[in-house]
């Protein structure tokens, strides 16, 4: 029998080429075979999700805390909570994470086919987050002729505006970042400039 203590696992964070947003795996893991079983304590802060994906063999979460969405390709999203527990079929191309206010954790489970539990796809735009809620009609509102503008978004640490933040900056304008968390006003920035924007904090 082997026991990992809660004391030794690891947490590293997600990497920006498969989540947006703050996301941290905690005690990632996958059994030697003849056993195919891997997983992670995931959490997304408000407004993170991952990016689309299939899983060969499918994948079980467990929702130990928050509120999130999920969306299969093609589907309507869906919002589940602390205590649920999802099942997504083999090849099913989806995302999961928090909503733009709310953070979300939950442990997932999934067995690897020729060594590969994943298949990592193209990023969840905030079109495609958003869509279906009061914050994507905003969003369009606001992004109406604001190439070359700046705007300043207070609150930018936050889900939703960090939604926006990456909205509008995709839209040509050059976002001022105001937040009371200077590292994660810092990481946002640099995300925003690795997809091309302009992002920068407050001076």
């Amino acid at each position: 029998m082997e026991i990992t203590r809660k004391a030794d696992l690891k947490t590293v964070d997600g990497s920006a080429e498969y989540f947006i947003g703050r996301v941290t795996i905690t005690g990632q893991f996958q059994r030697e075979s003849p056993s195919r079983v891997g997983g992670a304590i995931v959490h997304f802060e408000p407004g993170a999700r991952s990016a689309w994906h299939t899983h060969p063999l499918g994948q079980t979460l467990f929702v130990t805390a928050g509120v999130g969405w999920t969306q299969i390709e093609g589907g309507p999203k869906l919002e589940f909570q602390a205590g649920d527990i999802m099942w997504c079929p083999p090849e099913h191309k989806h995302w999961h994470g928090a909503t733009p206010d709310q953070a979300m954790t939950h442990i997932a489970i999934q067995e690897a086919q020729k060594g590969a539990p994943v298949t990592w796809m193209e990023h969840v735009t905030d079109e495609q987050y958003l869509a279906g809620t009061s914050a994507q009609e905003g969003a369009k509102a606001m992004t109406d002729n604001i190439s070359g503008k700046t705007i300043v978004i207070t609150g930018a640490s936050s889900g939703m505006g960090a939604a926006a933040a990456r909205h509008l900056a995709g839209r040509g304008a050059a976002v001022v970042l105001g937040a009371r968390r200077s590292d994660r006003i810092e990481a946002l920035a640099a995300e925003i400039a690795r997809a091309g924007g302009r992002a920068t904090p407050p001076t």
